[in-house]
């Protein structure tokens, strides 16, 4: 596992459920909303920086990525 794998904790493990959800052709469309605690929300906020390369706004309390056509949906409690 490189570098950035194990920096990426709760990408990866989306992206693991993305995978089980696209070899189901049932599910078109998918949205998963995850309910995010405030204080692993900069940690969540820092993967998906690190992932795409590019600055985010840590002000909004809300942030989506789509991972395999699945669309998932980070809201901070």
């Amino acid at each position: 596992m490189d570098e950035v794998e194990k920096n990426l904790k709760f990408l990866t493990d989306c992206a693991e459920i993305s995978e089980k959800i696209k070899l189901n052709p049932l599910l078109k469309q998918t949205t998963i909303t995850v309910h995010v605690d405030s204080i692993n929300y900069p940690y969540l906020l820092g993967e998906v920086e690190e992932f795409v390369k590019m600055r985010v706004d840590k002000s909004n309390p809300t942030i989506s990525i789509m991972i395999n056509d699945v669309e998932f949906l980070f809201v901070k409690n």
